[in-house]
């Protein structure tokens, strides 16, 4: 049973997680941040709490947060973890009966997709300062992990198997999904591009595995020190599937946001992608520089600007996910996932300006 707000306060007083003065003084305030799950902000006082509570989907979400909670668990307390501390929200408390998970508050908790866009621009040091973290994960190594890393499952992006038919059951049921799959199956470079992904998918590094803007906060008055937040899919994997994803996050939310009419011609679309990409390519240099560590690696980036496409696909199907409306932003990032699939080299050099 999921708690109320009031139900809350009482729950995190039997805790021990709040004191009584928090409560009798008025200071203490729950904020309602839902996204897919249940999720309150709480301030007590002096102390700031984020409780996070599975959604209505049930057992899947409920093992999510479970793989989330083990993950923040080890940081706090697996000395092998240790380092990655810093790179995350400190963990407090979880509850497996109700599916409940608490941490502590990224103080500030500002967060870059709400910052960076084509009206403000793309600050390089954000992107930098990310890369950072994603350093960290790339060098922790299952053996590194010791016996903890048992906590921790091994397994590939679910769009690296998408056109599979075993695959598709637990994709969303609904018009748009059915039409973009019908769409990308029409084009047979992208099954082979994302067999080559598959056979070649390494899985001895620690991986977030929905690297994105929306899962990364910034301390306020620190905007070199940013925390990775929603680590239910957490997995050991190939480190560049997170740079990948990050690259695939400026790439879709720039293009994403352009403004093109329901039926663009082909050159409007063509303007629009290059003023985005445009925008886009300093950001992107400035955290794949950092991210490579000053190391000349072009397996590295072949391999992540090879996941950059199939990220992208994800991101279109996830798009149509909630209509069948195949919209001229939509079937522009489709045919950059397909271009970037195909030629991975080349992309990086001429479109990222990544060579």
């Amino acid at each position: 049973m999921p708690l109320t707000e009031a139900g809350l306060v009482r729950y995190l007083f039997d805790n021990a997680l709040i004191d009584r003065k928090s409560v009798v003084d008025g200071s203490f305030v729950a904020i309602p941040a839902s996204r897919r799950n249940r999720n309150f902000r709480i301030v007590a006082g002096v102390r700031e709490l984020f409780v996070k509570q599975a959604g209505p989907q049930g057992l899947m979400t409920n093992a999510s947060l479970a793989r989330e909670a083990a993950f923040y668990w080890l940081t706090a307390t697996a000395r092998p973890f240790a380092d990655l501390a810093t790179s995350v929200p400190g963990y407090v408390h979880y509850d497996p009966a109700r599916a409940l998970l608490i941490l502590e508050a990224v103080p500030g908790a500002l967060a870059p997709n709400r910052q960076q866009s084509l009206q403000r621009g793309y600050p390089p040091e954000t992107g930098e300062a990310t890369a950072r973290c994603l350093l960290r994960l790339r060098q922790f190594c299952r053996a590194d992990a010791g016996a903890y890393g048992e906590l921790i499952p091994a397994e590939q992006p679910w769009v690296l198997s998408v056109l599979q038919a075993q695959e598709q059951g637990g994709l969303p049921q609904n018009p748009g999904t059915a039409y973009m799959l019908d769409v990308v199956r029409r084009f047979p470079g992208f099954e082979r591009a994302l067999a080559r992904l598959r056979e070649g998918w390494a899985g001895d590094s620690l991986v977030h595995g929905d690297m994105k803007w929306d899962n990364c906060l910034l301390e306020r008055g620190e905007a070199s020190r940013p925390r990775l937040v929603d680590w239910e899919m957490v997995a050991w994997g190939d480190p560049a599937w997170d740079a990948g994803s990050l690259i695939q996050d400026y790439l879709s939310q720039s293009i994403m946001a352009s403004p093109l009419p329901p039926q663009a011609r082909p050159e409007a679309v063509g303007t629009a992608a290059d003023a985005a990409l445009t925008a886009i390519r300093p950001a992107i240099g400035a955290f794949w520089r950092r991210y490579r560590s000053d190391v000349s690696n072009p397996d590295l980036l072949r391999r992540a600007v090879s996941y950059a496409g199939a990220r992208i696909l994800q991101t279109c199907i996830e798009a149509l996910a909630f209509s069948a409306a195949m919209t001229p932003n939509i079937a522009a990032l489709l045919q950059l996932s397909h271009n970037v699939l195909q030629d991975p080299d080349g992309s990086a050099s001429t479109l990222l300006g990544l060579a």
